[in-house]
């Protein structure tokens, strides 16, 4: 369960990594600039014709 003051398990995270990745892509988080949320970069390989 997640609430605002805990935190999360980061499951999901790790779940997204591991398909991202099995994909041949990658998937990074770091803090926003403005210091509220988080930024994602997802990058996956292009699919063959």
């Amino acid at each position: 369960m997640h609430d605002e003051a805990r935190g999360g398990s980061g499951l999901g995270l790790h779940l997204s990594q591991q398909l991202v990745g099995a994909s041949g892509g990658s998937l990074s988080l770091r803090p926003a600039d403005d210091g509220h949320g988080t930024v994602a970069a997802l990058a996956v390989p292009a699919g063959r014709p």
